[in-house]
């Protein structure tokens, strides 16, 4: 009887510091800042117009600008690896390399703040983003817990356009080309309908 009583104390005593140690790691990794996905969509097509009637044949996406665009496609497709949903981010490019902060929600269950380094590279038509790295506060993960997401860059253009090339600069994105123009002044109309 004492052996049963003393083996229920230790598993009890045993349970609680399990529970305690779990609590702890789920406080560790939780959130440090609240982000969302909330984005101001791009009116790509304006910026377009604007090029096409001062015959430049390239248009540049800021850092910030990406970062809403990148917002709005995630908003639509959260899951960024096979048991991960995003709550929120936060999007920074330094040349090809887009540095993320991200809360996200494991298995439906826990709730955790990190950090994502992803590999931008232009693969017609998409603007791919490959996971480099990933760290929760001082732990590192393997980024192979992220998946590869792609943004459909033509999707937010005018049929007329046709991307032919894109370069990373250091905090932005240089998008050229090729486009069969329509009359001056449809270009000018339309552009007056989006500043209206």
């Amino acid at each position: 009887m004492r052996l049963i009583r003393r083996l229920l104390v230790t598993v009890a005593v045993l349970l609680v510091l399990l529970g305690l140690a779990v609590w702890g790691a789920v406080r560790y990794v939780a959130p440090q800042e609240e982000l969302n996905l909330e984005s101001t969509p791009l009116l790509l097509e304006k910026k377009v117009l604007e090029m096409a009637i001062e015959l430049k044949p390239e248009m540049t996406l800021s850092s910030k600008e990406l970062n809403q665009l990148i917002k709005g496609y995630l908003r639509q497709n959260p899951r960024v690896g096979s048991h991960l949903l995003l709550d929120g981010a936060d999007f920074n490019l330094e040349g090809n390399l887009l540095s993320a902060r991200v809360n996200v929600t494991y298995m439906g269950l826990v709730q955790a703040g990190a950090t994502a380094q992803y590999e931008l590279r232009w693969d017609k038509p998409y603007l791919r983003a490959i996971p480099q790295r990933l760290t929760v506060r001082s732990l590192d993960l393997p980024a192979s817990w992220l998946e590869a997401f792609e943004v459909p860059l033509n999707k937010e253009l005018p049929e007329w356009v046709k991307i032919s090339k894109v370069a990373f600069d250091d905090s932005q994105i240089r998008v050229g080309f090729q486009a069969a123009l329509p009359s001056a002044g449809w270009m000018l109309e339309r552009l007056r309908e989006l500043r209206d």
